[in-house]
């Protein structure tokens, strides 16, 4: 019987660890040169006023989203238990983009 609450329990955990562990591997894979970083006196979160950076490579885009959809759909999966299914989306999003401009405010 405390066998079966115990299974439950981790299936239930399940998506959050899977969320969690996503974001480390994001977080890896942003900052993995972990050398020869520049340190600039540039503010951190200084890009979101920037504007559009002049030259974009292809690859960037593309990276960005193939990353981040899956982020979007395991997060879907996590709170989708708790929150109805139209809120989970949105959270998705916001965490997304959170995730996202953090990794970017890192690297600057």
């Amino acid at each position: 019987m405390g066998r079966n609450r115990e299974a439950g329990g981790f299936h239930r955990a399940l998506p959050a660890l899977a969320v969690n562990s996503y974001v480390l591997l994001i977080a890896y894979g942003s900052l993995f040169p972990f050398a020869d970083w520049r340190q600039g006196l540039v503010q951190p979160f200084a890009f979101l006023a920037s504007g559009f950076p002049r030259e974009v490579s292809a690859s960037d885009p593309f990276v960005n989203i193939v990353v981040y959809i899956p982020f979007g759909g395991l997060f879907w999966l996590w709170p989708g238990r708790a929150f109805p299914r139209v809120v989970a989306p949105i959270l998705a999003v916001l965490l997304g983009a959170m995730v996202s401009i953090a990794m970017e405010s890192t690297l600057r």
